[in-house]
């Protein structure tokens, strides 16, 4: 089996130590804000606001990437997230209005997409195109090793020292990742392609990756599927803390257990498909595995009380959802071409993460109009993801689709 660059793997560990501060902050900022009067509306509005930034920077990222050097905007932008982190942690630190945290949120949400995107774009001309599945595969295993640690660290410094310093480590991260990422060797086939576009009119860029999107089944069926996860994922951000919080009136420590065991889960299942990726290839898959994690979340609806009655349910939850991510950026890095790969990239993750804010946004009301029971917004999410796999799969089915994922694996 041939080896991942040393490049490959600077890549994706910058990515998954930033992500392990931006679990720590943000659960910090929203520990914090759930302390305050209004807390449930205000976190919903905080990631409401922040989710919409980062849909609408979506799109002029990924066309950026076709005109600009990758390297070059990734390493700003991790900076400047370092600056808008640490004014968010004196903010907290000082008990500012929280209208000023919603300002510094709202700008971190412009400048996360080019952080965000910038491993999409670098990974397919990393590696080889026979190794995009064990490459995803690694990614997504180092991602989630952040998502796990980060609750963990996230909720012990919010325990011993308070929520300013879990903002101040995610601010240290993205300093971390910016000088990684500036040690990157850039690829020579992603600097031809950026020599040979014009600079300017990256708007031609974006119109280039839309069309490219609606004319390709493969893409927008994929597409549409995250756009659901995403959904389910914010409904779990909003929802969760909530539950821990006000339904169970249990500490922050047992917030780090849950997320962290859905992120072990995810982490493993990850593991696994980079081992056994190449076998995994036929479309069906991703939609099972998507209404298996429906079944496992469904659980919530029988939480009383006891957070280790859905511990189990939580780890495989993440087991069994772990492995589509890694899959769908497989589909959409062999499908896409280089001159539209960034374009293509942006706009898929602006429509997908518009779903993210509008999960959290419903998941806050939706408790406050069942009287406090964010357990069952979050069963009641987990039915209707299990109802749309099975729905699109029936579909795929009978339209014939699965035939036309096959033949472009």
């Amino acid at each position: 089996m041939v080896r991942l660059s040393r490049w490959f793997w600077q890549l994706v560990l910058a990515d998954g130590v930033s992500e392990l501060g931006n679990q720590a902050g943000w659960m910090a900022c929203t520990w914090a804000v759930l302390s305050r009067p209004n807390g449930i509306e205000w976190a919903s509005v905080l990631s409401f606001g922040y989710g919409v930034c980062v849909a609408g920077a979506n799109c002029i990222a990924g066309a950026l990437f076709d005109r600009f050097p990758v390297k070059r905007l990734a390493v700003f932008a991790s900076l400047t997230l370092a600056i808008i982190w640490t004014a968010l942690a004196v903010c907290v630190m000082f008990v500012s209005p929280v209208w000023i945290w919603l300002c510094l949120l709202l700008m971190a949400g412009l400048i996360a997409p080019f952080t965000e995107l910038a491993w999409m774009v670098f990974v397919p001309v990393l590696v080889a195109d026979d190794q995009l599945e064990r490459a995803n595969g690694m990614g997504e295993l180092v991602f989630q090793a952040g998502v796990f640690a980060g609750p963990l660290v996230g909720s012990w410094l919010i325990t011993v020292v308070g929520s300013p310093a879990a903002l101040l480590v995610d601010a240290w991260t993205f300093v971390a990742a910016a000088l990684a990422i500036h040690c990157l060797k850039v690829p020579t086939l992603l600097t031809e392609t950026r020599a040979k576009a014009p600079y300017g009119a990256w708007w031609q860029s974006l119109q280039m990756g839309a069309k490219y999107l609606f004319a390709h089944r493969v893409v927008l069926v994929v597409t549409a599927l995250a756009f659901v996860l995403n959904f389910a994922y914010g409904v779990i951000d909003i929802a969760l803390p909530t539950m821990v919080q006000r339904q169970f009136f249990q500490p922050v420590t047992r917030l780090g257990m849950l997320i962290g065991l859905q992120a072990l889960g995810m982490g493993i299942a990850a593991c696994f498909y980079s081992w056994q990726g190449r076998r995994l290839r036929h479309p069906s898959w991703p939609l099972w595995l998507i209404g298996m994690f429906g079944l496992c979340m469904s659980s919530y609806f029988f939480a009383r009380g006891q957070l280790f009655d859905i511990a189990i349910p939580t780890f495989l939850g993440g087991t069994v959802f772990g492995m589509v991510p890694p899959m769908f950026r497989a589909i959409i890095q062999r499908t896409v071409p280089t001159r539209v790969r960034g374009a293509v990239f942006g706009i898929r993750a602006a429509v997908i993460s518009v779903s993210v804010p509008l999960g959290g946004f419903v998941a806050g009301n939706a408790s406050i109009l069942l009287g406090g029971r964010p357990s069952i917004v979050i069963g009641g999410m987990a039915v209707v993801v299990t109802l749309v796999s099975l729905s699109c799969w029936l579909w795929m089915r009978r339209d014939s689709a699965l035939e036309t994922l096959a033949d472009n694996p």
